[in-house]
């Protein structure tokens, strides 16, 4: 039964993405990025405080920093930015759809049905879509995120790395 399930939320979801998937992925292009941004600030930041303990850091390591995290807020502001737009979008097509078949639908058929059912179809119902992108998008780049995550822990220390992945 759970398959019947997730089979329908990947169909709703290639029906609302249908003619965005260039968008999604630039979205997620920008939400990797900045996943990616953050992931390198701890290297810099450890090899800044190496050379620090070594008696002074470089401007190339504090450039690489500064670059790391402009990088982070710029990546994350154009994600934000995309996956907003993006789910705009889906849920006015949507919502555009719906009119389209609620104005095809005979008059005795409206009468019969509840109009309250219809108007919570149309707003709150198709208002889950909006963050439908941004979801798919958080499992993909979490499941990547995680596994370069893991990789950076394993080359630091093997067994903190095991220890973590065990319990994630």
């Amino acid at each position: 039964m759970m398959g019947d399930c997730q089979a329908g939320v990947v169909a709703v979801l290639r029906r609302a993405l249908r003619g965005r998937w260039a968008a999604m992925s630039v979205a997620v292009a920008a939400a990797a990025l900045a996943s990616a941004a953050v992931l390198v600030q701890p290297l810099v930041a450890g090899r800044a405080v190496d050379e620090a303990s070594h008696g002074g850091v470089s401007w190339g390591v504090l450039s690489l920093l500064a670059a790391a995290f402009v990088v982070a807020i710029l990546a994350e502001a154009a994600d934000t930015y995309l996956f907003y737009r993006l789910g705009e979008e889906v849920v006015f097509d949507r919502r555009r759809v719906y009119a389209t078949h609620l104005m095809a639908m005979p008059v005795a058929e409206l009468d019969r049905l509840r109009l309250g059912d219809l108007v919570a179809r149309a707003t709150s119902d198709i208002s889950e879509l909006r963050e439908a992108p941004r979801m798919l998008s958080r499992v993909v780049v979490g499941v990547c995120t995680l596994a370069v995550a893991g990789a950076l822990m394993a080359r630091i220390d093997a067994m903190l790395a095991v220890a973590v992945l065990g319990v994630v």
